[in-house]
């Protein structure tokens, strides 16, 4: 359990109980969710929850070519995957909106990358890649990022409003 310590009698540590201490004292600042409509979903997202439009790319990559729109509420990027008519087939995971990842700045994240891989997760990012994602047993796809990724340009554009 975690918590318990060998010199206290107590167990070795589990290597699940120092990812999941990690994962808590960090906030979640990326989430990106599949929409089948972006332009209705980036009106949503402005009109009635007050995000700002941050950029919008169109990208290639290893999940698949898409258009990413960033948005933000000044402390969150919520970024909108569209994969085009229809989001693939119908049995592709992109084929209808959810959320696609979570996303999180770390300040090492090579000491994270061995936190989660020691428990179990597997990183499905093409080598060399600074968006490091990967699949965790039972858990949605995670993503790191080095510290102010996401931060740094939603400060940028919060600046300007003052």
């Amino acid at each position: 359990m975690c918590g318990e310590s060998p010199a206290r009698g107590g167990r070795a540590a589990d290597p699940r109980c120092a990812i999941r201490s990690a994962v808590m004292s960090m906030l979640i600042k990326h989430i990106s969710v599949n929409v089948t409509d972006l332009e209705q979903a980036r009106a949503f997202y402005e009109e009635v929850c007050g995000y700002r439009h941050v950029r919008t790319a169109h990208t290639t990559g290893f999940d698949g070519d898409h258009i990413s729109c960033h948005l933000t509420d000044g402390n969150l990027d919520l970024t909108l995957l569209y994969y085009g008519e229809g989001g693939g087939s119908e049995k592709s995971p992109n084929a209808q909106p959810h959320i696609h990842h979570f996303g999180m700045e770390v300040e090492n994240p090579d000491e994270f990358i061995q936190k989660v891989e020691s428990w179990g997760g597997k990183v499905i990012s093409p080598p060399g890649d600074v968006r490091v994602k990967f699949r965790i047993p039972n858990l949605p796809m995670l993503e790191i990022v080095p510290a102010g990724r996401w931060t740094k340009p939603i400060r940028k554009l919060m600046e300007k409003d003052t």
